[in-house]
């Protein structure tokens, strides 16, 4: 009986006298076992009866019906398309595994399509996006990674520093990090500036981010208590040099174990802190604890005001 109700369903919808009424009552049905027979009719000649049997087996949402609904991104018609596409949406996060391969279709029409439809998934797709980035091939992980950014901008944040792992979307995730402005990324691109392959990538996410944030962050990751990134920290510190003074000196304004502000005023002193004696002199007679162990700086600090420093290339930019 439904199969039969549904053939005339399709006649009426053939004739424009009978059309609206047609698809009014085609909306109505919710038989799950119709599917294969609405499938039949996606491949019809009348784009009519394709544009809204595709709509009709988005409403079914019986997974049986996602092979055809992909193979019809590609159909002639732009309506029955994008019907097609809003169709898929319903189904969610659960088509990726089918859908994603397509990001490498030769017509960009057909990846323009699940841009949208990915993008349209929304926030209930992050997860399995994330999941998807090493089972991919390198052109698909990105373009998820791409989606990532664009569907969650802050809330992607922890997904990107995730992908910062996976040697396909690496040096995309330090760019995407960079355009959020992610303080929380830093700690990480700071072990990542030492590979050689993905400094450059580095330094344009630290230029987004800002010198002032970036410096800052990089004092604050010198105290970590994971060595590795305590390491790369000071190496960076090293490599940046008196610009990163102020940035130490700002540690002092929390209180510190007595080995910490030792190692602190032993790497400023390897710095140089010559033109920044005044703010020493503000610290120590602030800090007594600081003032114990910065006695030999301030004995090498001269007695007039020290010129005001001058602007200093940040890791090769201003």
């Amino acid at each position: 009986m439904p199969k039969q109700e549904l053939s005339r369903i399709i006649d009426e919808l053939r004739s424009e006298s009978t059309r609206w009424d047609a698809i009014i009552k085609l909306k109505m049905l919710s038989d799950p076992l119709l599917t294969g027979e609405l499938l039949i009719y996606l491949g019809d000649e009348d784009w009519i009866i394709r544009w809204c049997v595709a709509e009709k087996l988005g409403d079914i949402n019986e997974p049986v019906a996602v092979p055809s609904l992909l193979n019809c991104l590609n159909d002639t018609d732009f309506h029955v398309r994008k019907n097609v596409a809003k169709a898929l949406v319903k189904f969610g996060p659960t088509i990726f595994d089918q859908l994603l391969p397509r990001l490498e279709s030769r017509y960009a029409a057909e990846r323009k399509l699940v841009h949208a439809i990915i993008l349209s998934i929304g926030q209930a797709g992050l997860t399995e996006l994330e999941n998807q980035l090493s089972d991919q091939s390198w052109v698909v992980a990105n373009h998820c990674l791409y989606c990532m950014f664009h569907i969650g901008k802050n809330d992607a944040i922890p997904y990107l520093i995730q992908a910062l792992s996976k040697k396909n979307v690496q040096k995309q995730a330090i760019i995407l990090l960079g355009l959020l402005k992610s303080q929380k990324c830093i700690p990480y691109l700071i072990q990542l500036y030492f590979q050689p392959s993905l400094k450059k990538c580095v330094l344009e996410s630290f230029k987004h981010i800002g010198n002032d944030t970036v410096c800052q962050s990089i004092a604050q990751s010198w105290t970590s208590k994971q060595p590795r990134i305590q390491a790369c920290s000071e190496k960076l510190i090293l490599k940046l040099g008196s610009v990163m003074v102020p940035h130490l000196l700002k540690l002092f304004a929390h209180k510190h174990p007595p080995a910490l502000i030792e190692a602190a005023i032993e790497l400023i002193q390897k710095l140089g802190s010559e033109k920044y004696t005044k703010e020493i002199q503000i610290i120590a007679a602030k800090n007594p604890l600081f003032k114990e162990y910065a006695h030999t700086l301030l004995q090498d600090a001269p007695n007039d005001t020290p010129a005001s420093p001058k602007k200093k290339k940040f890791l090769g930019f201003l």
